[in-house]
Formats: C-alpha cells, structure tokens, sequence
C-alpha cells in the first residue's frame, strides 16, 4: 500500500478485513508476558486488564490504518530498545535535562505509529522533552489511548508529516524540522516501496539530522537472505496491478545508505546486520525442515530476516 493508497483507503477495502492472515485475534501468551509489566508500572493498567486493553485499542489502531504491524501486534515488540545503539542513545538522551523544554539531543521516531519506541525511552529514563514521533497518518489519540499518557507526552509530541514532501511545501510540518534531529528512528518503513522510493525516503531523512558528527539514523526493516524486488499481491495492490517492494539484505542496506548519502554530499559510517534473535529462530528452522523441497513460498518464508542498520554523520 502506498502512501496515497492509505489515505484513500476505502472503507469496506479487503485490507480492512479482520479475516485477513495479519490480523491475530488473541495475543500469544508470550507477547502478553512480555510487555505485561510495563503497562502495569507505565499506563497504571490493573493486571487482570492488561491483555483486553492492548485488544481494544489495537482494534481502534486497526480502523485508522490495518497495516500488518498492528494486526499482529508488532507495536509490543519495542523494536528501538532491541536495536544495537540503544544503549548509546539512550544515554545520550537521558544525561540531559529533564526540564529543558528544547533539549539538544531529540529523537524523531519517524513511522511512529503508535509511538511504542517514544514510551519505552520514557521509561527507561529518557527525557520526553527529547522524544518526538511522525507520521503520514494520525495516531496521536490512538497512542494515548494505548499507553493512558496523555498527562506525560502531551498534545505536541506528533508531527503529521510526507516524507515524500516536496522541498517548497510551506505546509508540511515534518519539513519544517529538517536539520533539528541528533537521532531519527526509522522501524519498518523503506521496505514498504520500491527502491527508487527507498532512496528518494533516504534521502529525505539524513536532511532530518543535524550537521553535526554522531548524529545517527538507526531502525530495523524486513528483509530477505537475497536482496531482491517482491511482487506484492491483492489487498497490498489493485487486482491486476502489477506492484513490487525492494526487500534488502545486509549488504545492499549498507550499500543504499551509502549510495545515497555520497549524492548527498554527507559523510557517513553505515552498519548493517541482521537481528541476531529473528536470526537465529530462522536457521534453526531451516535446518530442522526439508528445505529444498518446500514450496518457493514456504522458502521465502524462512528466508525472511530483520534487517537492522545505523547510519552516522562523521
């Protein structure tokens, strides 16, 4: 689904079907047990009503926009917190004041969505002054409905924004804050477009840092064992258009970024990896099925990998 395709989208598309394969009904008992804690010690939630409340406001998410990541509970996995550099941003955000209104290290977590990345970094200790989120659609209610902050990170903290924005587009607020980002969070987004889109969007967020060595892009996306375009199949398109996504591996992420900022005349180290975790649970599957007499599918499958990356102005 493409940007426009999301605004647009109609409301009895297919998409929109809670029959669809992405669409869980429960949470996994596992998915529960991990983020349990925190919504009884963040959102101040009972603990007999944890697992009914994250249901009922992921089914408020899912009227907004039915991306696979809030059928299947993604938003609990706190994927930023799970990234290499969390760490190190998390200290550099948290050893600064907590009562400075503009302080000069901020995160954008750009693809917010619910803004699950913002609240584990209030959490663990992170100024919220510092921690900002954006998106094309608007899920700031959504957000607080899900986390019961809306005392802590007030109206203010979204920025509705097109990353696509054209340079002279006075009206755009995700625009207007170009070159003001020490960090930019980028969870699940490139792999949506094709490349050319990938790079155009690349583009656009290394305009979002600062100018200033260490300032970082960091984010983790799907990928694939081969870097490869994957032609994406109804509701992800029209019924007989023919539609591709660029799904990266290690080398060819590290190899867009840099691509892309040698264009943009930025200099930059790029890491790139896969996730050690998805990783793992991935090859022990493959080598504890027949493999090469699987369906192409059931191969794709498991050649499935997470993808993550960091990309740093020196």
């Amino acid at each position: 689904m493409s940007s426009n395709s999301l605004i647009n989208l109609p409301a009895d598309s297919a998409a929109r079907s809670t029959s669809v394969p992405w669409y869980a009904e429960q949470l996994e008992p596992n998915q529960l047990a991990e983020v349990k804690l925190f919504f009884i010690q963040y959102s101040d939630i009972r603990p007999d009503e944890v697992e009914a409340h994250i249901l009922r406001a992921r089914d408020a998410a899912w009227s907004i926009s039915p991306w696979p990541c809030i059928g299947e509970f993604w938003f609990l996995t706190f994927s930023l917190s799970r990234h290499p550099a969390y760490t190190h941003i998390l200290d550099t955000l948290r050893f600064q004041s907590h009562n400075d209104p503009n302080p000069p290290y901020k995160l954008l977590d750009l693809g917010t969505c619910l803004g699950q990345d913002l609240r584990k970094l209030a959490y663990d200790g992170a100024p919220i002054p510092a921690l900002l989120g954006a998106d094309l659609l608007d899920f700031e209610a959504a957000g607080h409905a899900l986390f019961r902050d809306l005392d802590r990170f007030t109206r203010g903290h979204y920025i509705q924004g097109n990353i696509f924005a054209a340079d002279d587009d006075a009206e755009d607020k995700l625009l207007k804050t170009r070159g003001s980002w020490f960090f930019v969070h980028v969870s699940m987004f490139l792999h949506i477009w094709p490349l050319e889109q990938q790079e155009e969007a690349a583009a656009n967020i290394l305009k979002l840092l600062k100018k200033e060595p260490g300032a970082m892009v960091i984010g983790t996306q799907t990928g694939t064992l081969t870097a490869k375009n994957d032609k994406l199949e109804p509701p992800f398109c029209r019924q007989g258009e023919e539609k591709y996504v660029y799904r990266h591996n290690c080398e060819s992420m590290a190899a867009l970024w840099h691509r892309v900022a040698d264009a943009e005349g930025v200099k930059v180290d790029v890491w790139a990896g896969w996730n050690a975790e998805h990783h793992q649970k991935m090859e022990k599957i493959r080598r504890e099925v027949p493999y090469e007499e699987l369906s192409d599918a059931h191969r794709e499958q498991l050649d499935e990998r997470k993808v993550v990356f960091s990309v740093t102005r020196v």
